[in-house]
């Protein structure tokens, strides 16, 4: 392992809540001679797609098959013990390949999973390894075990259909290995096969059938296109499904829009209703206010009606004071013509009275000696 490997791998699984972590390899081998027989092996373990974002497993197995970038190796990983324990996950006993079907389903079942580009692990690629050893009888079964078990999990209704068609893909994989695998068997070891392993007759029609490397490489083509081609039309129909998943979430939010606006209708309409309310009572009032100002306007018109009348019965009266002043005046200056009369004539009377009291006295034979003033039958005259 690299410095510090399972403390980056627990450091990203834990900050991106991960139930599985991937991640690569350096490989080494022990000799120049083996390097230069097993070149193939010196990039193996490097990876070009970018898995760092979470996601389902899944999707990283899809996603792996696609880019032909899947390793079912368990050194290459890190899990969660209760997604094993869980899942019920275990390894196949006395099987050479025990890795791949033991990853596969960690994979399938974990419900995130990434992948670091760091490469955390350093593999040895060494003489007499089962990479570097020809194979054997327990190689081809192997290989047929994990094959059967990766169809049986294809059929499974818990996956969907591009993780099933992704599982076929490795099937024909696995196929192709087994075909290669039993192709170089000794013929004892295929003696054995046909006499002692059951599992052979399940391929019996397909090894059969295919006895050139021309044959199976026609058929495993064909499955291949058939698997892309299917595939293709999942991604189509995943494609097509996340459309309408969205249009669907469109229509939603769509639909959340229009209730919002037929609940602010509703509203508004409320609100109208009330302002008509409002502008009815309003018109009431303006109706009673303009009843009230033609009432006014009537008693107005009766005041000034009144007022005119008034000011006639006013001007007739001036017009009766101004008349009965100027009778007033002229009977003024008659009584002052009268009082002047009288005046002129009582002042003449009074210049007469002493010659007529004079000439009366000296006229009157009863006025003598004895002072009395003479009387006829008592009138003075």
């Amino acid at each position: 392992m690299a410095p510090e490997a399972l403390g980056r791998a627990v450091s990203f699984a834990e900050a991106e809540s991960l139930d599985a972590v991937f991640f690569g390899a350096d490989v080494f081998f022990d000799s120049p001679d083996i390097e230069s027989r097993f070149p193939e092996f010196k990039n193996r373990y490097s990876y070009s797609l970018d898995l760092s974002k979470p996601r389902t497993g899944q999707e990283f197995f899809r996603e792996c098959m696609a880019a032909k970038e899947w390793k079912s190796l368990v050194w290459l990983m890190l899990f969660k013990r209760e997604l094993v324990q869980r899942h019920s996950i275990r390894f196949f006993v006395g099987n050479l390949h025990e890795d791949d079907f033991f990853v596969l389903q960690i994979a399938l079942h974990a419900q995130t999973a990434a992948r670091l580009h760091d490469r955390l692990y350093h593999r040895r690629i060494r003489e007499g390894s089962l990479a570097t050893t020809s194979h054997s009888l327990s190689d081809y079964l192997s290989y047929v075990e994990n094959a059967l078990a990766t169809i049986a999990m294809g059929r499974s209704s818990a996956f969907d259909e591009r993780t099933r068609s992704s599982l076929g893909a490795l099937a024909s994989k696995t196929f192709r290995l087994a075909k290669n695998a039993h192709q170089k068997l000794q013929d004892q070891d295929k003696v054995l096969l046909i006499n002692k392993h059951p599992l052979e007759n399940v391929f019996s029609e397909f090894l059969t059938k295919t006895r050139t490397e021309e044959e199976f490489r026609d058929k495993v083509s064909q499955i291949e296109c058939l698997n892309a081609s299917l595939f293709r039309r999942n991604e189509e129909i995943a494609s097509l499904k996340d459309a309408v998943t969205r249009r669907n979430k469109e229509i939603a939010s769509l639909k959340d829009v229009v209730s919002r606006r037929i609940e602010e209708t509703a509203s508004l309409k409320d609100a109208v209703s009330r302002r008509n309310e409002e502008i009815a009572s309003l018109k009431d009032a303006v109706s009673r206010r303009n009843e009230t100002i033609a009432s006014l306007k009537d008693a107005v018109s009766r005041r000034i009606e009144e007022t005119a009348s008034l000011k006639d019965v006013v001007s007739r009266q001036n017009e009766e004071t101004t008349l009965l002043k100027a009778m007033l005046a002229s009977k003024e200056k008659e009584m002052e013509s009268i009082r002047n009369s009288v005046s002129f004539k009582i002042g003449s009377s009074l210049v007469a009275i002493p010659s007529f009291v004079s000439r009366l006295f000296h006229r009157s034979p009863g006025y003598g000696k004895h002072g009395k003033t003479p009387t006829t039958n008592g009138d003075p005259s």
